[in-house]
């Protein structure tokens, strides 16, 4: 038996496409991985005519087509995120071969166009609970016309194709998977939860701070991720020091403040590693971040707020602590964690949670019933 990998460009970076590696070598497999997409551009415009040249030449689809003809014991197609567009003719082509499909869904794309179920700084789940997607042309959720309409059709073509070709969904928390069961649309397809795999073999690069003790607000710094709100505080109460693993966007400059600016993989888990403590501040339902199980997994203990849909990962007082949402909270939890007042065995138990959870053996288990059972 062999299996079809069309990794998404963002995972590969990440490494997904190894550990599958290392996945399918336990399971005695054959497998193939594939790049669907490279980086894309943020100028939406350069998207659209990249990818009208990729389907004018049918670049993926023969790529795709070689692979198949290459292999024919291949039983099933794992597709790792659905970002861009993947090419329907390519969905038809692996089902004509009588390969089992599944999607990986690492976002909300398939309930909510713009993919976050957040607007105006708030969340939203109007194209969810109406089950249309119109609310994203009449918001204009993307702030720009042009890519709304796009977010709109690519959506909705991916519902319907989906829907008709019986796909089978890969989702990773229990949020999800009440979401996806309960949206009308998906009420005939397979939906399997997996969690992500958190590998324990961390390599690190040395990276130089000013700071001795420090908390770290590290990931993509947007509106959703509430880096602002962190920031501001900093920059009131100095006799805390926060790294922020981003660029200065203000340019404003504050001794008790370090903006990395890029960081290479290897570099932000060094400094992860070596932080008070990891502050979360999620405005939007974040699905499962792995800033928040690699800080975990390497003994760093979490600080956030509460987040719906992250409460089988952040239980107060068992795996983090939660400041519920209110600065003047945070504040009293820096001053303990500062001052290491705070129950160690919260950082034992999230290390055990995630090594329980997480773990390539885990993923390995589940992965086995779903590909070889």
């Amino acid at each position: 038996m062999a299996i079809l990998c069309i990794h998404n460009y963002y995972r590969i970076r990440a490494g997904e496409d190894i550990m599958f590696d290392k996945i399918c070598h336990h399971l005695k497999v054959n497998h193939s991985i594939i790049k669907y997409t490279k980086k894309t551009h943020k100028n939406i415009y350069l998207n659209i005519i990249k990818m009208f040249i990729k389907k004018l030449l049918f670049i993926d689809l023969i790529k795709i087509l070689i692979i198949l003809n290459k292999n024919k014991n291949i039983k099933f197609c794992y597709i790792q995120n659905l970002f861009p567009l993947i090419n329907i003719n390519i969905i038809r082509l692996i089902i004509k071969k009588n390969i089992k499909i599944i999607f990986r869904v690492s976002n909300y794309r398939l309930l909510c166009p713009n993919s976050l179920f957040y607007r105006n700084n708030k969340i939203c789940k109007l194209c969810y609970e109406k089950s249309s997607n119109l609310s994203i042309l009449k918001y204009n959720c993307e702030n720009n016309y042009l890519k709304s309409i796009y977010s709109f059709i690519r959506t909705t073509r991916l519902q319907n194709f989906i829907i008709n070709y019986d796909i089978n969904l890969l989702v990773q928390t229990h949020y999800q998977l009440k979401l996806y069961s309960s949206f009308i649309n998906f009420k005939n397809n397979s939906i399997y939860k997996i969690n992500n795999i958190i590998d324990d073999d961390f390599e690190m690069e040395e990276r130089e701070i000013p700071f001795e003790n420090f908390f770290i607000l590290s990931g993509r710094d947007s509106k959703e991720k509430g880096f602002d709100e962190i920031i501001a505080f900093f920059e009131r109460k100095n006799k805390f020091n926060l790294v922020v693993t981003s660029s200065n966007k203000k340019n404003k400059k504050f001794d008790n403040i370090f903006y990395t600016n890029y960081l290479t993989k290897k570099q932000n888990l060094f400094i992860l590693k070596k932080a008070k403590a990891l502050i979360c501040n999620y405005q939007w339902l974040d699905i499962s971040p792995n800033v928040i199980l690699e800080s975990m997994a390497m003994g760093t203990l979490v600080l956030s707020n509460k987040v719906d849909s992250l409460s089988e990962i952040l239980i107060h007082k068992e795996t983090c602590l939660i400041y519920e949402n209110n600065i003047k909270s945070l504040e009293k939890y820096l001053e303990i964690i500062n001052q290491d007042n705070h129950d160690k065995k919260i950082i034992d138990q999230a290390r055990n949670f995630v090594k329980e959870n997480y773990s390539a053996k885990k993923f390995i288990e589940n992965i086995e019933n779903l590909f070889v059972n």
